[in-house]
């Protein structure tokens, strides 16, 4: 049976980023950031303050990207790296986003979007607004430039159907090449914005429902790939994204006990952790691990008091800030530096590498995540009880 599963699962990879190696083609989820901090709420939440905004969702979130950085450069110039290190990130990512997502949207609904479908749409919009303009850009300057998939490797068009799905997020549905490795995630997550208001609606008659939902996602994760191979491969990762469900529905109950300062060791111990267990450079192989290490995530995540240290604070908030633009920017910025400058000095590539890595992002941010973000939240506002 089990070998069953790993054949249905290895299919489903390949469906969604085709004959690549897999290992190499992990990366965050872009999730929520920018404009969806996590609620504030009559429950206790912890240190979460008065913007929504929580420190310790930050760093969370800023260590996610950094593993996917430091895991694609690390195997690139040849430092030691864990081998599935971006995959951790990835699993990151997934908590991240769900549970931020869930206060997303008790946020709208407690300033005026009725329960309902009202709710549903506007969450819908803002999450287009905020998912597809960057992808968009990304995708349009892949065949301008001649980006390959993922540096080292050479420019191939991968032709129009391909390319189209690409520009609509699709390509795990329509059996796609990903343009640049990283968007392969992009189609999982904007998948899981369909179920998450549903999610949050049944949550909402009932607490630690969510638990409930957390097996019922493994278990359709182990059977439904089995009937339907090939364009299901988001249940491979519904548990991950559940675990974020349940650090949601626990933070609405709990007070935050542990002290602050464990947080980013108790993140630091997950990393070294994971490299125990880290033996297979197939991540797929390791799915139902990830599924373990994202709930034991999503119970503790909401355990901590929020880091009131200022410079990790503020540190943790530029990098989450401007993550989306680390993910979607970061394997191109490899390819420029260290492949089409191959003939300057290696410092000077280096140097390149990491100014582009900064200048980049932020450019991304302030040039389009940020103004369609806005634009996405007036657009949303159609839907809010007058």
């Amino acid at each position: 049976m089990m070998e069953r599963v790993h054949a249905a699962i290895l299919s489903l990879a390949d469906a969604s980023s085709g004959d690549h190696d897999v290992s190499t083609a992990v990366t965050e989820s872009p999730g929520a950031n920018d404009g969806d901090r996590l609620a504030s709420s009559p429950a206790p939440t912890g240190g979460v303050n008065g913007s929504g905004e929580s420190p310790n969702l930050d760093l969370l979130r800023a260590t996610a990207v950094l593993c996917v950085f430091y895991g694609h450069l690390a195997g690139l110039i040849g430092w030691y790296t864990p081998k599935n290190l971006g995959f951790f990130g990835v699993v990151l990512f997934f908590v991240h986003t769900s549970y931020v997502l869930m206060g997303s949207l008790a946020r709208l609904e407690s300033t005026g979007f009725p329960r309902s479908w009202p709710l549903a749409a506007a969450f819908a919009i803002r999450r287009i607004f905020r998912m597809y303009p960057l992808s968009i850009v990304c995708v349009l300057l892949v065949p301008l430039l001649g980006v390959p998939r993922f540096p080292g490797e050479t420019y191939v068009w991968v032709g129009w159907p391909a390319y189209l799905s690409n520009l609509a997020i699709t390509q795990n549905l329509t059996h796609s090449h990903v343009v640049l490795a990283p968007l392969w995630t992009l189609p999982v997550e904007v998948q899981m914005y369909g179920f998450l208001p549903l999610l949050y609606l049944a949550l909402r008659k009932g607490r630690y429902r969510s638990l409930w939902f957390w097996f019922l996602s493994a278990a359709a994760s182990l059977a439904i790939p089995l009937i339907f191979q090939g364009r299901l491969n988001i249940l491979l990762y519904s548990p991950c994204f559940v675990a974020g469900i349940i650090a949601y529905d626990l933070s609405q109950v709990l007070r935050p006990r542990i002290p602050s300062w464990l947080w980013p060791i108790t993140l630091a111990l997950a990393i070294a952790v994971w490299k125990v267990f880290d033996v297979d450079p197939n991540f797929l192989h390791e799915i139902h691990r990830a599924w373990i290490f994202a709930l034991a995530l999503g119970v503790l995540v909401v355990q901590f008091q929020e880091i009131a240290l200022a410079p990790v604070v503020r540190a943790a908030h530029l990098v989450a800030k401007y993550s989306y633009g680390i993910y979607v920017s970061h394997v191109a910025i490899f390819w420029f530096a260290l492949f089409r400058l191959n003939h300057f000095p290696a410092a000077l590539r280096l140097l390149a590498g990491a100014a582009l890595s900064v200048l980049v992002p932020v450019a991304l941010y302030h040039l389009v995540e940020h103004p369609c973000i806005r634009l996405g939240s007036r657009y949303a506002q159609r839907f809010r009880l007058s």
